[in-house]
């Protein structure tokens, strides 16, 4: 298993080593948000679709009627050094925090310029 957090603008894994322990890695730099979160199909009607994401799914988020049918991971990355005479718009930083909450947790800087890097993917293939 791999952890990741971002910290002081570095995107970090820990992960174990069954002869070296517990190793931490830096994986990217100038990051300001890391998201994983859930699509949950909340709906038991025999349609597969999305209801809802959940950043932070409880055991009682993924049990029947709950399938979770998708993941999607958010990485906020931006610019090394500030830019001269720019402002991020706020707007930016709306869109890329759809499942309510991870993503823009210390977001303060807007004189780099940021961008948003997802991928979301299907979790398992169903045949209904």
């Amino acid at each position: 298993p791999y952890a990741y957090w971002v910290e002081d603008g570095t995107l970090w894994r820990r992960r174990f080593d069954a002869t070296a322990g517990t190793i931490d890695e830096s994986v990217a730099v100038n990051i300001g948000g890391f998201q994983v979160s859930l699509g949950i199909d909340t709906i038991d009607d025999n349609v597969l679709a999305i209801d809802t994401w959940t950043d932070a799914p409880t055991a009682a988020d993924v049990v029947e009627p709950n399938v979770p049918i998708a993941m999607r991971i958010a990485i906020l990355g931006r610019t090394e050094d500030p830019v001269l005479d720019w402002v991020e718009p706020v707007a930016t930083f709306n869109n890329v925090d759809p499942g309510g909450g991870g993503v823009l947790a210390g977001v303060v800087d807007r004189s780099r310029k940021w961008r948003t890097i997802e991928v979301t993917a299907t979790l398992r293939n169903y045949i209904l």
